[in-house]
């Protein structure tokens, strides 16, 4: 079988790969089994990744009309399911690290000019970042918090600073510990894109934690603030590979 990609399950226990029959075929490692879980008759299955708590997949896949739809994949169910719409090319899908969100690039903005060498339109960079929220009731990390507080409200005394640290660090180890379950609601899942609001381009290697957004464009490495809406070029110049977990990345200037 020639093996056209494969990924690892977060937990290391399986392994997903896809072939030239175009074949989506799960490995389980320790049992030494596999099972196909599904075949795409119109082209190759691009890209497929395992959500954080490996119970969903997601991939593209090429329609008729030769534009790639996003899927996500129940593992138990054993059901897949569109998240974006055949009428536009979307690519590069990645689940959030919190499993919150799912980003990926599509090529939706239409901004027309006319051709150099016809009289008619012409359409360049047309590629811009969007997500959307995998649960119905998680809210949009563009919309503003409440940061209304009245005198009468009620407030701890300060710390000690030996108090605060202690404290930081337990939390930090709560965080670690626990684990991320994925909620999906697909019922309007197609409604609740988002675009971030970046100029058109070329974006690729998305990574996010829930809280910032890094992707490869523009000139460098980027670290987008999704509560504050602030884009950092971090690394001009380069080009980045976070490893599962985004504990790890590795830069290539």
């Amino acid at each position: 079988t020639y093996i056209r990609s494969l990924a690892w399950s977060n937990d290391g226990k399986h392994i997903l790969y896809t072939d030239r029959r175009n074949r989506a075929v799960l490995v389980d490692v320790a049992a030494k089994s596999k099972r196909t879980l599904f075949v795409n008759p119109t082209g190759e299955i691009a890209l497929p990744k395992f959500s954080p708590d490996d119970k969903w997949l997601v991939y593209t896949k090429d329609e008729t009309n030769e534009m790639r739809v996003i899927y996500l994949y129940s593992i138990e169910q054993n059901k897949e399911y569109p998240v974006t719409e055949r009428w536009y090319d979307s690519s590069q899908p990645t689940f959030s690290a919190d499993g919150k969100y799912l980003f990926f690039t599509s090529s939706r903005d239409f901004n027309p000019i006319y051709s150099s060498v016809e009289w008619n339109f012409a359409y360049t960079q047309m590629d811009c970042i969007y997500f959307t929220t995998l649960a119905a009731d998680t809210p949009s990390p563009f919309l503003e918090s409440d940061s209304y507080s009245t005198k009468s409200e009620k407030t701890d005394p300060p710390k000690p600073e030996a108090d605060k640290k202690k404290g930081k660090n337990a939390d930090a180890k709560s965080d670690e510990a626990k684990p991320v379950t994925v909620k999906v609601d697909i019922e309007g899942i197609a409604d609740r894109i988002v675009r971030v609001p970046l100029g058109t381009g070329r974006y690729y290697s998305l990574a996010s934690d829930g809280k910032t957004l890094y992707y490869n464009g523009n000139g460098g490495v980027h670290a987008y603030d999704l509560a504050k809406q602030k884009d950092e070029n971090i690394a001009p110049n380069a080009n980045m590979r976070i490893m599962p977990g985004m504990k790890k990345v590795i830069i290539n200037q």
